[in-house]
């Protein structure tokens, strides 16, 4: 989690301190760069901390065999390709801030730290997994990708504009350059949530390349809302044809109970036996559910859940 946490705030203030000019004479965190350093070098100091002393430690399958001893994981971290995706993601570009500053286009010598991504990619998947509600966790995590797009498009805005002049023309942000960060920032995130979601009218494009960047939010924007109402659909048919059919089962047995004319009591018996299933096991036959997995698997699963009564 501290390696995603590291990840996600390298992604997320890298084109933040890339495209927002900072004032360093006021005393404001976002323009304070001893802050910046600090939680900087944090995060360098957990990726070093992931790769000598948990990745070097991770389990791997081999042969179908769980290897757990340290100079085997070693070895096979070492020789893997992710172990040089690593090393890249910790290169130490940022002694170019000796030469060219560290506000504005010198930040951008930290993007290798995004090479991090398998890890965080992991951390969500394993997330995924994890969670009963799989089908939401992709909602969520899809509208937080279309947050991060806006918050993006945000930082290319203001970075178009400071080029171009500020308030040089109706669709460049109208302001100044050192106004305070979050004034600024806000600023220019609603109009980016304007244009990628299409939402409202913003001041209509006055060169090419003004025209070709709102073409793109467009384009993106209409990307991530199709990948919503699809995911969306999917969790309402998972969700319903479970139960539909569990229900189609239910209804057949008590419909056949009742015209072999069986007591009553024993049609109720019946229904709240298939109201405790659904609550409990949300499947009527656990045996099918688990056909794919390995015999001993399923022998060391069947034991596990016996053992708790």
């Amino acid at each position: 989690m501290l390696v995603a946490s590291a990840w996600q705030y390298n992604v997320w203030f890298i084109p933040v301190r890339w495209a927002f000019q900072l004032d360093l004479s006021r005393k404001w965190i976002y323009s304070n760069h001893y802050v910046w350093f600090t939680f900087d070098y944090l995060c360098d100091f957990i990726y070093f901390l992931d790769m000598f002393i948990f990745k070097v430690r991770l389990e791997f399958v081999e042969e179908g065999k769980k290897i757990d001893e340290y100079s085997l994981t070693k070895a096979h971290y070492l020789k893997s390709k992710l172990f040089k995706v690593d090393l890249c993601a910790l290169l130490p570009l940022e002694v170019g801030y000796y030469y060219f500053g560290y506000q504005g286009w010198p930040v951008l010598l930290r993007l290798p730290r995004l090479l991090k991504f398998p890890s965080y990619d992991d951390f969500v998947t394993k997330c995924e997994q994890n969670l009963k509600s799989a089908h939401l966790f992709r909602i969520l995590k899809t509208l937080m990708y279309l947050i991060f797009v806006i918050h993006i498009t945000a930082c290319l805005y203001f970075a178009m504009s400071t080029d171009q002049g500020i308030g040089k023309n109706a669709w460049v942000y109208q302001g100044h350059v050192h106004i305070p960060f979050f004034s600024a920032y806000i600023r220019c995130f609603y109009w980016a949530l304007k244009t990628v979601t299409a939402i409202g009218n913003s001041e209509f494009p006055t060169t090419s390349r003004e025209l070709l960047f709102n073409m793109a939010n467009y384009l993106v924007g209409v990307f991530f809302f199709a990948i919503v109402i699809g995911q969306l659909r999917e969790v309402l048919d998972a969700a319903g044809s479970s139960q539909s059919s569990f229900r189609m089962q239910s209804d057949a047995v008590l419909s056949h109970l009742r015209r072999r004319n069986i007591p009553p009591y024993l049609i109720d018996k019946a229904r709240m036996w298939f109201e405790h299933v659904w609550a409990t096991q949300k499947m009527l036959d656990e045996k099918e559910a688990l056909d794919a997995v390995p015999v001993r698997l399923r022998a060391e699963i069947a034991l596990n859940v016996h053992m708790k009564f």
